[in-house]
């Protein structure tokens, strides 16, 4: 039976945490965000830090993904940096700006305080295939459909257990040494990689010479007749 990992096909797209972009910031606080932006990715901070040493503002994300990449202590200002936690009058005023859903579909306008609740709990949040390769994003019910056709996504070989994309899977599918064949000649059933050794061995061909044997063989692994399309939905079994 052709198997697959369901429970992990699809997830809500989430938050980076890189910066809260500033089309979501409500007009009314463009003003005093300014000053609260990250020197990284020139967002809004979002989980905020501070340089002790030039005081500059950054999101947590951003400034551990420099960190890595740069593998030294140095502020992306220049200075010695010093992490630190941000400056409580800012953070008041931080957790006072008003924002919107990263959701297209919702139209709620939160707090900031209010908005990594939110997001992680949206209704209307969009899910994204979670097949590595694939971009394809879209309601529950959309995605669940692109799903059965994603050409990106991972397949059980029910014979060899390799996962294998399913772009891949019909030649994983006759390649597959594992894979169960049987002898159009005696009906021995077999694995592929044991094929060409029964062969030379088939008491019922014994009349052929070595290269018919190979060719008999080559054709029994290719009878596409013998290969059904698989569908993992529908607990389909590829049968040879």
């Amino acid at each position: 039976m052709l198997t697959t990992n369901k429970e992990k096909y699809y997830r809500k797209t989430v938050f980076t945490g890189n910066g809260i972009k500033k089309e979501l910031i409500q007009g009314e606080c463009l003003d005093y965000a300014e000053d609260l932006y990250c020197e990284i990715c020139k967002n809004l901070c979002y989980q905020p830090v501070s340089c002790l040493t030039c005081h500059s503002l950054y999101c947590k994300n951003c400034i551990d993904a420099h960190l890595k990449v740069s593998n030294n202590n140095v502020c992306p200002k220049g200075c010695n940096l010093k992490i630190c936690d941000l400056n409580p009058i800012l953070l008041k005023i931080l957790k006072k700006i008003r924002v919107g859903c990263i959701h297209e579909k919702c139209n709620k306008i939160l707090l900031y305080s209010d908005f990594e609740p939110h997001i992680s709990s949206c209704d209307l949040a969009e899910y994204c295939c979670a097949s590595d390769g694939c971009t394809f994003g879209g309601e529950e019910n959309t995605v669940k459909q692109h799903i059965e056709n994603c050409e990106e996504f991972q397949i059980s070989c029910c014979h060899c257990n390799e996962t294998v994309k399913r772009k891949n899977f019909p030649v994983h599918t006759i390649e597959c040494n594992m894979r169960i064949l049987y002898c159009h000649f005696c009906k021995t059933k077999m694995k592929k990689s044991e094929l060409l050794s029964h062969l030379e061995n088939c008491k019922d061909i014994a009349h052929l010479c070595v290269e018919c044997k190979i060719l008999t063989s080559k054709n029994i692994i290719n009878n596409k007749e013998e290969i059904i399309n698989y569908n993992e939905g529908k607990n389909v079994y590829l049968i040879f």
